[in-house]
């Protein structure tokens, strides 16, 4: 089985240290990184990728180190940085065939592979249409394909859903969890949005400030904040009174009060326990504990 081993990664940025220490290990599956912005996980990806070097430590496939291995690991890769520039002249069919030639697919599989994935990401009809075109979220669609299009063991995709509408959002993670059907392939993906790995993630990599602050399954990092989730209708005037004690996520005013889901080591005195979602992991990791 496939294995990334992180070790003592840091990256510096003139006088900004970026990552401290990085250590883990990602094995096959799907490792969502949920960070807030300035964490790392863009550069983190960047390293990962080998489109940037670190300013120590290294990162082991097969107790080979990445840096070593050149075209190797390379063939093995697909990468979607979080800006994918185009060649806005090109039409979509010409762009992936380009990005295919330089990754080294044999001429009599691209034209397949690449109608496969334009239909994958929606873009089949698009296929002679130049890019110049295309919306963000349909140039952000063609950076998934041209990721895909080596059918690569290591896929990195630095906040794919960017720009994607709702139900295309919905198709690509149907796509990543048939993907993910192949217990052979390691995919690591950044977001923002927490719906996008809730549903399909099997580990969760949580970073703060270039550290490494939690590596666990996405059961237990919802179990991890069990009996500290709380909904509650309270008169408008308390409302002030209970966000100095708790940190209030949902607020919603009703007819008769105002409806607040809260999240708290202490109960309110007429609220509910509910089942915790990934958002109130993030909200309680990132607000209230580190």
């Amino acid at each position: 089985m496939l294995e990334l081993n992180i070790k003592n990664l840091n990256k510096n940025y003139k006088n900004t240290s970026i990552l401290k220490n990085f250590s883990i290990k990602i094995g096959c599956g799907i490792t969502a990184l949920l960070a807030p912005n300035g964490a790392g996980k863009t550069t983190l990806l960047k390293i990962i990728s080998t489109s940037s070097d670190p300013s120590g430590g290294d990162i082991y496939l097969k107790d080979e180190s990445i840096f070593n291995m050149g075209k190797k690991y390379r063939s093995m890769i697909g990468y979607l940085p979080q800006k994918f520039g185009v060649y806005p002249n090109f039409t979509a069919e010409k762009f992936l065939k380009y990005f295919g030639t330089l990754k080294g697919i044999p001429k009599a599989q691209l034209e397949n592979r690449i109608d496969y994935l334009l239909e994958k990401v929606s873009l089949l009809d698009f296929k002679k249409k130049k890019l110049k075109t295309f919306s963000g979220g349909m140039i952000r669609r063609i950076g998934i394909a041209q990721a895909l299009l080596n059918n690569p063991k290591i896929l990195i995709l630095d906040e794919p859903t960017v720009g994607l509408d709702p139900d295309e959002r919905i198709k690509f993670r149907n796509f990543l969890v048939e993907l993910n059907e192949d217990k052979d392939k390691i995919i690591i993906l950044s977001t923002h949005i927490v719906s996008d790995i809730e549903e399909m993630a099997d580990k969760i990599l949580f970073m703060k400030n270039g550290k490494l602050l939690n590596y666990t399954t996405t059961c237990d990092a919802i179990l991890n904040v069990s009996s500290k989730i709380y909904e509650v209708l309270v008169p408008k005037s308390e409302c002030s009174k209970i966000k100095d004690k708790y940190f209030v996520t949902k607020c919603i005013n009703k007819k008769d009060g105002m409806f607040l889901r809260i999240i708290g080591d202490n109960p309110y005195d007429t609220a509910v326990e509910v089942e915790p979602n990934l958002e109130d992991v993030y909200v309680y990791y990132y607000n209230m504990v580190y």
